[in-house]
């Protein structure tokens, strides 16, 4: 009995401790909830009514009234509050012991006046423009993981792109999409990017990366009243960031990825201004992969024409005479292999006159489908120089592409592809106003 009556004597002891000390953390957050009012406004001084305020870290919230005021209870002086509103941008603000504040919420920026250049090769509002045009915007590229420029292109309207491999796809804006497609017109800041002979493009060989795009105007109508015969079917225009439009003097970006199918990719990209009127970048990238094993509906004739994975290429002389020691052994793989750098120096001469220059070169080694079947690329060489004068509505321009298959080869026949072929571009334009009429002229010139 004297054991079993000091037991209940301890029993009630840490009962009456644990409730004292319940009662004391209680009663001590109780007495740290802090009171807090204010008022919301706009730029102009009126108030916002509806404005959501939220306790950083909690589920608390209120609601400002007809007059935008409001009274909140938050966990300390040192507490933040987040306001948020539709057409306003979201706002943080710590408390730093105020119990009593004035918030004032600024618009936020819309782009439903977006500038475009593509519809009529001269800057204009996008709802002005007299061609449907729709933009992927900057924010909208570096907020999606993208290994080519095709793959921003789905969430834009009217586009069709169909994925062929890991890296290759086809883009077209007017319907009749296919496997070896170059009906869209695709273009680099004003420059012509699809592979000189065969006018197919292949947005894996464009020098540069994701990093380095400022917009992505795609142009859905027939265009060639502006570009010449190439985009009846429409035009893709990547535009490139200029190093002079930088905030700071100089940045640097750098960017890793990996993923399924052995694929590791990188890039950087280096931008600086030497003062405030030259201005220079350089992009570099490196993408490595396995792609899908493709073209197996003709396997029987493939493997008639390798041995051990080996398979030698003879180039073709004239008229079809094999030339004698040029033939190459080739492994049969799906390794995609790319890398390309790109480069360019802007110079602002003045307020109305800029010089801009820039050249680029990739290698590519991957699986492109045709309309004969899989082509492997093998040390598949791109590269480019371009330079562009641009003088109030005068707009002057020359750049050449060059295309180097190198060791390609066709996967079911084994024939060598030869293309060794060179695209050369000279191009003057003017714009000006004759009363309510805006008159564009000029003249090109595509040697290839």
């Amino acid at each position: 009995m004297p054991l079993l009556l000091t037991k209940t004597i301890v029993m009630k002891q840490v009962y009456y401790l644990f409730s004292i000390v319940l009662l004391l953390f209680l009663s001590n957050t109780a007495w740290c909830q802090v009171g807090v009012q204010g008022h919301v406004k706009d730029d102009a001084g009126e108030p916002l009514i509806g404005v959501n305020i939220i306790v950083k870290g909690t589920e608390s919230g209120s609601i400002s009234n007809s007059d935008g005021k409001f009274s909140i209870t938050v966990p300390s002086k040192k507490s933040t509050l987040i306001f948020s509103f539709i057409g306003f941008e979201t706002q943080e603000l710590p408390l730093n012991g105020a119990s009593n504040i004035i918030v004032e919420m600024k618009y936020s920026s819309t782009e439903l006046d977006q500038v475009v250049i593509s519809a009529s090769r001269k800057k204009e509002k996008v709802l002005e423009a007299p061609a449907s045009v729709s933009v992927i915007s900057a924010k909208e590229v570096e907020s999606n993981v993208s290994l080519t420029t095709t793959d921003h292109l789905y969430s834009a309207s009217g586009v069709d792109v169909s994925k062929t491999g890991l890296t290759s796809s086809n883009v077209v804006t007017r319907g009749f999409n296919n496997v070896f497609s170059g009906a869209i017109l695709t273009m680099v800041d004003n420059r012509v990017a699809s592979v000189p002979s065969l006018r197919v493009n292949s947005t894996q060989m464009i020098p540069g990366n994701s990093d380095d795009i400022a917009s992505i105007e795609v142009l859905k109508g027939p265009a060639s009243a502006i570009y010449g015969p190439f985009s009846s079917n429409g035009v893709i225009h990547i535009i490139t960031k200029s190093p002079l439009d930088l905030e700071k003097d100089s940045e640097t970006k750098v960017s890793f990825g990996a993923g399924q199918r052995d694929l590791l990719s990188t890039s950087i990209r280096t931008a600086g201004k030497i003062n405030e009127n030259i201005g220079y970048k350089i992009s570099m990238s490196y993408l490595r992969g396995t792609d899908w094993d493709r073209d197996s509906a003709d396997i029987a004739q493939e493997m008639a024409n390798w041995s051990d994975g080996y398979i030698h290429l003879s180039k073709q002389g004239p008229n079809g005479t094999e030339m004698t020691g040029d033939s190459v052994a080739v492994v049969k793989d799906n390794e995609i292999n790319n890398w390309n750098v790109d480069a360019r120096l802007d110079y602002r001469v003045n307020d109305e006159t800029k010089l801009i220059l820039s050249a680029g070169r990739s290698n590519t080694n991957g699986i492109e489908l045709t309309g004969l079947g899989a082509g492997e690329a093998r040390d598949w060489s791109y590269s480019y120089w371009q330079a562009r004068l641009l003088h109030k509505d005068l707009f002057i321009q020359a750049y050449g592409n060059e295309s180097d298959a190198g060791e390609s080869f066709m996967r079911r026949s084994g024939n060598l592809i030869v293309d060794n072929s060179q695209f050369i571009s000279y191009q003057i334009q003017h714009a000006t106003e004759i009363g309510d009429l805006s008159l564009t002229y000029g003249a090109d010139a595509y040697l290839t």
